[in-house]
This record gives structure tokens, sequence and C-alpha cells, in this order.
């Protein structure tokens, strides 16, 4: 069997496979608005673990991460292992807190509670802010996969049309099965993505002769990749501290995990969760790391989609064959969750919009995910440097709205104001002027990003404390 044939076979299975999941979510939403944008409420511990971790870890897993360790060296592991550890005690105590925020109520998204504590203007910020950096990091998620898929499958198909392609299948099954339909087939990419790193780390060990023999040949010809900070000297201080605080916040700045957190059935849904993740995660990061020191060694590469393009040509073309659906995989598992979820938030924010124009939430959410796609492959096929950025930087500027959403989450039953939205939208903005270079990175010798951070972070303490403060005072007056 040839290259063209077995990615043929494998992604027809694969195809039916999705579709046939996301027709399976269909029939249990039965047309209701709430089981198509919550699937009901009631999310498994199987399922709900399989979905998290699938939507956390996009196309970085397959190409970025083994490309990071190629390039920057074991120093990447220690830190991931850390942050990820990091990462699940923050997911558990979260869902916690957020059981506690919705209970008894009618929660349907993160800008419900970001309403009621900060008024519609905070909707609006928190909204922008999706779309700014979600879309760019989207787009280049379909630009990597569909041009790796263009350079490797043996037939005459453009960048932009596997792009087309990813997106439209994306649509289809988002639209066809809601949440409860993008949730059972992150949960089939979910499996796909670490069988597939796995069987590549495999066949590398065997190439090599094993774990020691490639660490050996790692000492030999590149000895700097087993130190920090790296030949690159990427891994300083305030690198790590950024890239810490970036992911360790994923749960509260990305909508598409903190909803999947949302409708967790109960307590033991939200224990046993973050435990599985950190354990698949730490076994991600150890096929990561194999495969990147390999790179390192016996792949001369520039970039990491060269790389693992290169790696894939090297296997037999069934094996070849199911590590491009890997990386299809990756794509859409987080790109699909996290178009719903820009749908989902907009569907809430206009809502009152929607009505007018006497269109179900349930169309209404469809309509804005494909305008997203749309939006997404003009960026993808258009992409500048400065929107490179904005995807690079993505999860830091929505991590500047976490004080603003944690804010919501921690105070129930409280109003706040604008001064947190518009501390945060100014946050924003200066974070989007330096990435632009229209602002400084460093200011005195310390990243923009970080003393934005800070500043947002003081200044919502502030406002907050200010207010419990008042509020006890006007408990504490005699009647």
């Amino acid at each position: 069997m040839n290259r063209g044939m077995a990615f043929v076979a494998v992604a027809l299975v694969y195809l039916a496979v999705l579709i046939s999941l996301a027709v399976i979510g269909n029939r249990k939403n039965k047309g209701d608005e709430y089981e198509f944008l919550l699937a009901g409420g009631s999310l498994g511990t199987i399922i709900g673990f399989l979905t998290f971790f699938a939507t956390l870890y996009s196309t970085f897993i397959l190409i970025g991460m083994p490309n990071f360790f190629r390039v920057h060296g074991v120093g990447t592991w220690i830190f991931l292992g850390v942050t990820d550890m990091a990462l699940a005690v923050f997911t558990l105590w979260l869902s916690l807190k957020l059981r506690e925020r919705i209970a008894s109520t009618d929660f349907r998204s993160i800008s419900d509670l970001i309403r009621e504590t900060f008024s519609s203007r905070g909707v609006f910020v928190y909204v922008l802010g999706l779309v700014i950096f979600l879309v760019p990091y989207i787009a280049i998620q379909i630009k990597g996969a569909s041009g790796i898929l263009a350079h490797i499958v043996p037939y005459e198909v453009p960048q932009w049309g596997w792009a087309v392609i990813i997106l439209f299948l994306m649509y289809l099954y988002s639209s066809i099965g809601g949440l409860r339909g993008i949730m059972y087939c992150d949960s089939l990419q979910g499996i796909v993505l670490f069988t597939v790193i796995w069987i590549m780390a495999f066949i590398v060990l065997d190439n090599f002769g094993g774990l020691g023999k490639l660490v050996q040949a790692v000492a030999a010809e590149k000895p700097e990749l087993l130190s920090t900070p790296g030949p690159k000297g990427l891994l300083s201080v305030q690198w790590l501290i950024a890239g810490f605080i970036s992911i360790v916040l994923l749960p509260v700045s990305q909508p598409q995990l903190t909803s999947r957190l949302s409708i967790l059935k109960g307590l033991n849904e939200r224990r046993k969760i973050p435990v599985l993740h950190a354990s698949f995660t730490f076994l991600l990061l150890i096929a990561g790391l194999i495969i990147g020191l390999y790179g390192a060694v016996a792949i001369p590469a520039k970039t990491g989609p060269e790389f693992i393009g290169k790696l894939i040509l090297e296997q037999n073309p069934v094996i070849g064959a199911v590590a491009l659906i890997g990386i299809l995989a990756a794509a859409m598992s987080t790109s699909d969750s996290q178009f719903f979820a820009l749908g989902s938030e907009i569907n809430n924010a206009l809502g009152r919009f929607s009505r007018k124009l006497k269109v179900s939430p349930i169309v209404f959410v469809k309509l804005v995910i494909l305008v997203f796609c749309i939006a997404a492959f003009i960026v993808a096929m258009k992409s500048s440097q400065g929107i490179i950025s904005l995807a690079v930087s993505g999860f830091m500027g929505t991590a500047l709205m976490a004080p603003m959403v944690l804010t919501s989450i921690l105070c129930k039953g409280r109003s706040f104001g604008t001064v947190i939205p518009v501390v945060t939208a100014i946050s924003l903005i200066v974070f989007l002027l330096s990435l632009f270079g229209l602002v400084p990175s460093m200011i005195m010798g310390l990243r923009t990003d970080l003393i934005l951070l800070a500043i947002n972070t003081l200044i919502t303490i502030s406002v907050v404390l200010t207010e419990l403060k008042k509020t006890n005072k006007v408990f504490q007056q005699p009647s």
C-alpha cells in the first residue's frame, strides 16, 4: 500500500467514526438548547478527562513540543512537568469554586457571571479579548496542520484546500452534535493524539537502540541540550515565570476549558479529572522529549513542521498515515472547542440581538461558528508576523483577563462597577501594542506582559477589598 492510499483509508475510517459520534450527540440533544450548548450539564469522569485533555493540547503536542525539546533541550521537560502539576492543583481548586458559584443558578457561560459582577461592559471586554487572541491562535494551528498535509500527502491538494477541509469537518460535527458531539469527538481525538505520539516515540527508541543510547548521542553532539537555559538561552527566569502563569491560568482564561469544568457531574469527577490529566500529560512529556532529542541528533530541520514532516516520511505508509491523522486530530480537538466556546459566549453577550432576529440560540451559535471559521481561514492564509505574534502570545493575552474572570467566579452576589473591566481593557491594548512593536516588550528590564498582569492583579485585588470593606461597614451600621 502506497502512502496516499494508506492515508485515504485511515482518514475515511477516522471521519466515519467522527461523524457517527456527532450524530450520537445530536440524538441525545433532542433539539434542546441546554443540551446543545452545555451537554445537559452532566459530564462524567472518562469523557470529561478525555475532552479536557484533547481540548487543552493542540498541535503543540505533536509539532511544537517535540520541536521545543529539539531546540531548547531538557530544561523544557522540567519546566512543563512542574507547570503540569501546578495546573492540576489549580484545576481542582477552580472546579470546586466554580461548582459553588453556579449552584442553584441558570448558568450558561462565563459571560453570565461577568455580566452579574461587572455589567455588560465587562462582557464586552471579555468577548472582544477572546476574539482577538483565539482566532489567530486557531488560524495558526490550521495553517500548521494544513501545511504538513499539503507537503506530505501525495495528492495535488494545496494548503488552502486542506485548511478548508479541516474547517469544514470541524463545523460539520460541531453543528451536528453541539457540545456533547464535540466532546465525544474530542475523546476520540485525545486517544488518537496520545497513541500517535507514543507510537512515534517507540519507533524513535527502536531506531536508536534505547533511551540510554539516545541520551549518549545527544551528550556527544549537542551537550548544551542537556542543561538549562538551553543552547538559545530562552529558558530565562522571566520567560519561565510568564510561561508558568499563562499555562496554569488556562482553565480560567480559556472558555472551552471553563465550560467543561462547569458541567462536571459531581465532586468525584472534579477530583479525578485533574489527577488523570496530570498523569497523562506527564506521559506525553516523556514521549515529546524522546522525539525531540531524536530530532536534535538525527533530523536536520529549521522549523517544527519541517522536523515533524521529515519524521513522518521516515515511517512506513500506515504509521505515517496514522501520524498525519494525529496531527489532524490535534488541530481539530482544540479549535472546535474554541469555536464553540466563542459562539456560546457571543450568544450570551448578544442574546437580545438574536431574539430581535427571531433566531434560536442554537442557530445563532452555528452562524457565529461559521463566521469564525471563515475568519480563521482568511487569517491563516494571510497571516503576517504580527498575527503570528498574536497567536503565539494568545495564552498570555487571555491570561490578562483572568483576574476579572476569577473575581466573577469567587465573588457571588456582588457588583464591582467598571474599574476592573477598564483596567483589563487597557492592559489588553498595551499588550497588543507591545506585540506589534509600538510599545517596548521590556520595561526597566522586566517583560511588559508580566508588568501588566501584576498591575492588573493588584488593582483587581484593591477594588475587591475596598468594595468588601464598604459592604461590611453597611452591614455593621445599627438600624
